[in-house]
């Protein structure tokens, strides 16, 4: 598999792994703990936005006002001591189809650099993929620590892999990997390329609407449409 470098930034909820429903969980308690609000997370549709921005919408829907930094910093705070017992006891906690396989493949082959491009304080995306043993695969990565919009997020994740490749890898050899429009759009806005898996909440044809580079149901059932792609890169 020798070739160019490539960096490859990954999305965690959806893509990596699906978490069974942790986050929300997570997120609902601490809603609890500070507003007194039960199940505040069934009225979001969070696909492929960030953390902070996921506050910033629940704190609109049940208050009728704009977060606040207090908001913000006291609901993730709660959220993040939550996250690791929610992650424990997920019972539908998975790693997606094929993706374990991917991501040694690549740790194997020096030409390929993962990190993580994800909408997830780094300390909850660890977390997230602590249960799977994943997170070891990627020392570096773009997250909503850095920035509440993905794009730029991406931007930082994909500077960071330049400077862990120990060379400026060119967008056309950039690759982000997620499941949702969000994803796509992050990466058409940094000049990367995107493969698009539906393995989370949009279907291939949602997807498909956003013009990936790369479409497959998942990387299992993609792979060989998978590596011949990135190979061509």
């Amino acid at each position: 598999m020798a070739g160019k470098t490539k960096l490859i930034l990954w999305d965690i909820d959806g893509t990596l792994i699906r978490s069974g429903g942790a986050g929300a969980r997570a997120l609902d308690r601490a809603f609890v703990d500070l507003y007194g609000v039960q199940n505040a997370c069934e009225t979001i549709d969070w696909g492929g936005m960030t953390d902070p921005l996921i506050v910033n919408e629940l704190i609109r829907f049940h208050f009728r006002r704009e977060a606040t930094p207090e908001d913000r910093e006291q609901t993730l705070q709660g959220y993040l001591s939550y996250l690791p017992e929610e992650i424990e006891r997920a019972s539908e906690y998975r790693v997606m189809p094929g993706v374990r396989e991917a991501v040694e493949e690549m740790h194997e082959h020096p030409e390929y650099h993962q990190g993580l491009g994800t909408g997830n304080l780094e300390p909850g995306g660890r977390i997230k993929l602590g249960r799977s043993d994943l997170g070891r695969y990627f020392e570096w990565g773009g997250f909503a620590s850095d920035s509440d919009r993905r794009a730029e997020l991406i931007r930082i994740g994909i500077e960071r892999g330049r400077r862990a490749a120990g060379e400026h890898v060119p967008a056309e050899r950039v690759v982000i990997i997620g499941d949702t429009l969000r994803d796509i759009e992050a990466a058409r806005a940094c000049g990367a390329r995107v493969i698009a898996v539906a393995t989370g909440a949009k279907t291939l044809a949602e997807l498909e609407a956003g013009k990936p580079d790369l479409l497959v149901e998942d990387i299992a059932a993609g792979e060989t449409r998978f590596w011949d792609w990135l190979k061509s890169l």
